[in-house]
Formats: structure tokens, C-alpha cells, sequence
């Protein structure tokens, strides 16, 4: 069937076709036919078809990255244009994100407000306060949920405070330059920042956000292979000379890790951190609580999803981590990329030093922040 773009679909037709061998939906005025993406969406049938039949541009604005129809759809699925008097979200048809931010806040006058400015948070521990105030219930127990008992996670605070600095006095500091070279790149200091999954759980553009902040700090980003926008979305919203580094979990279909992998570099990612300490996903048991909602990454394709265990998102978006992975893989995946390897979660001195006979470029201290083993 040949697509007539100029013929205007209105609601009442859109509505028409609201069942699972008939589905079409509507995303940021263009109808799309998705009865056949029902079967191939990682995240399962469910997700789609609880808004079919409906313009649900707010409930996929929520969740899902711009495009994902464009990219996963043929061309003949695209129907037409919705009716622009249509061209407004259904009461009803948001997600669970959507539904708990707005539910999260009450209607009293101090919270009318919003949350507060970032200027207005004066500590690392404010933040984390403030976040668990205005974030979602199953968003806050999958960013600080950490594994079992929570006892790596305890360590690794104490162990943190361990850590004392010795002043020297007399030292002109009228002028402190914190600049460094992170594997040959410049950064306004000697830090960057971390990956972290689905980011777009939190403020709307998600790692997108990240990267202008990155950007207008200075320093650089670790694009989470879990990210919830598409790479090539991320790396092109900033200026084309900002660095980017590239954390890796290598998939049990390698096909698909060489596809992503020849992506970054033709992107211009500067280096791939394989994630080696997480090679089954941790049981954290308050996001486990927390049914999850629908969510998917446009980058592993990993979808969030429920089962008689729990909702953990760390757990089932992490089904598709290769669990064999060993040291003889880095050389496939230095030669698949091209890129330098910095091997991300090296928790002791001997695998530090098979590090070195393995030509990897760097290494990572990490536990995963107490969020796989716990020990």
C-alpha cells in the first residue's frame, strides 16, 4: 500500500486501529502501521500496545529516544501525518514515568515550585538528598540500589574516608589549575564522567544532557552502553572536537558488539572501557521491589521488563552480557575497534599485572560501585 502523505489521518481513524493484528500509534505527529515491530520489540508486545491507537508522543518521549521508528521501521510503515487539531496526547496515554513524576510531587506551595536550582545544592550529599526527594520511586532504587547485603557498598564509603590528605603549608594557590590528560586528552580536571545507565530516568534528554554539561565543563563523558539515547545522537549534539570515551558490556551476540564497536570509532570515541566487573548482573534487592517500568536502551536494545523475581532493571536489562568473556577476547576487541582498551572494574594487584601482559592501554579500579558482588 502506497503511503498518501498528504491525506491528514485524524484521531478517530488513528483509534480505529488499536488492536495487537492492527496497531498503529502515533509519535510527534507521524502515524506509524507497528503491528509488525509488536514482535520484534525487545521490551515485549505490552509496552506498544497500551497506547495503540492513540497519539502517545508524551508516553514515548518519556522512554524512548527520538527516532526509534525511523530507525526500526521500513519506510512503508510510515502511514501519514496525524490531523493537526489531533496533534495532542489522549488523557491517560503517558507511561509509568511520566504518571510517578507527576505523582511524586504534592500540591502544596513549597513542592509547586519545582526542585531546587543546582546552583542550590552545596555538597555531594545534597545532591543524593534532593535526588531521592524528586526523583521517581523506581528511578531513585535503580541509581542507588546496590547488591544483597549492601556490604561492598558500606566498604567502599569507609574505605573512601580512609583516604587522608597531609596539607603543606606556605603554598601560593592565588592561581590552581586542576587540568590533566585522561589517555592523551585534555580535561578541565582529573576526573570524568562515569557511564550510567537509562540517564534519560531522570531529566527528560538524559545523556544528551550530560554531554552539554560535559562540554560546557570541560571534561569528559563515558557514554554508558545502556544509555537511552542512541550514540550517534549523543556524540552529535555537541561540539564535533568534544571527546568521548565509550563503556562496553560485550554482548553474547558479538556480531553486535563489532557493529557498536566500528560505530564509536567512526564516530570518533576516543577509547572503550570493557566492563569486567559485572559479568552476571547483581541482585539489588530495592530495585528488585519496584515494578520496572517500560524502558529501553537505544544502544544495547536491552528493555526493562518484570518476572517472578522481581523488577530489578539492572537484572533483566542485563540478560544480554556475555558470561564467558575472558582475557583472550581484548585482543578481538583492540583489533574490532582500533581504539585504546582501558579495562573497567580490575579489583586486584594480579589482575592488575595480567593487565599489562595483555597490552590493555589502561585499567579502572572498581567494584562497580558494590553493585554486582557483594562481599
Amino acid at each position: 500500500m502506497n503511503t498518501d502523505s498528504s491525506r491528514h489521518i485524524s484521531l478517530a481513524e488513528l483509534r480505529k486501529h488499536d488492536r495487537k493484528d492492527d496497531c498503529w500509534i502515533a509519535v510527534h505527529s507521524k502515524v506509524w502501521d507497528v503491528t509488525e515491530f509488536l514482535h520484534e520489540h525487545s521490551g515485549g508486545p505490552e509496552i506498544i500496545l497500551q497506547n495503540a491507537g492513540t497519539n502517545a508522543t508524551e508516553a514515548f518521549d518519556e522512554v524512548y529516544a527520538p527516532g526509534i521508528f525511523e530507525e526500526n521501521l521500513s519506510e512503508d510503515r510510515f502511514k501519514s501525518f496525524l490531523e493537526p487539531s489531533s496533534d495532542v496526547a489522549p488523557p491517560g496515554a503517558t507511561m509509568e514515568v511520566g504518571e510517578a513524576r507527576k505523582q511524586k510531587r504534592s500540591a502544596s506551595a513549597d513542592e509547586v515550585a519545582g526542585p531546587p536550582q543546582l546552583h542550590a545544592l552545596i555538597s555531594a550529599a545534597h545532591f543524593e538528598t534532593v535526588a531521592g526527594q524528586e526523583l521517581t520511586p523506581k528511578t531513585w532504587a535503580f541509581y542507588s540500589s546496590t547488591a544483597t547485603d549492601l556490604s561492598t557498598h558500606r566498604q567502599n564509603k569507609a574505605l573512601l574516608r580512609r583516604i587522608m590528605i597531609q596539607p603543606r603549608i606556605l603554598r601560593d594557590v592565588s592561581k590552581v589549575d586542576f587540568r590533566r590528560k585522561i589517555l592523551g586528552h585534555d580535561s578541565a580536571a582529573p576526573f570524568f564522567t562515569s557511564p550510567a545507565a537509562m540517564a534519560k530516568l531522570a531529566p527528560p534528554d538524559g545523556e544528551l544532557a550530560l554531554a552539554r554539561a560535559a562540554g560546557a565543563e570541560d571534561i569528559i563523558q563515558c557514554v554508558s552502553n545502556n544509555a537511552s539515547y542512541p550514540l550517534s545522537s549523543i556524540v552529535e549534539s555537541v561540539d564535533p572536537k568534544q571527546p568521548f570515551f565509550l563503556q562496553l558490556y560485550v554482548n553474547s551476540e558479538r556480531h553486535k558488539t563489532a557493529d557498536l564497536l566500528q560505530k564509536a570509532k567512526a564516530l570518533g570515541i576516543k577509547a572503550i572501557f570493557v566492563t569486567v566487573d559485572a559479568p552476571v548482573p547483581g541482585k539489588r534487592e530495592a530495585d528488585e521491589r519496584i515494578a520496572a517500568v517500560d524502558i529501553q536502551s537505544a544502544i544495547s536494545g536491552a528493555a526493562s521488563s518484570n518476572d517472578k523475581k522481581g523488577g530489578g532493571l539492572g537484572r533483566l536489562m542485563g540478560q544480554y552480557i556475555d558470561k564467558a568473556l575472558t582475557w583472550s577476547d581484548l585482543a578481538w576487541i583492540k583489533e574490532t575497534s582500533e581504539l585504546p582498551i582501558v579495562l573497567k572494574g580490575v579489583q586486584s594487584v594480579a589482575d592488575a599485572e595480567m593487565a599489562l601482559t595483555y597490552d590493555v592501554d589502561a585499567i579502572f579500579l572498581s567494584n562497580h560501585g558494590g553493585r554486582s558482588l557483594d562481599t
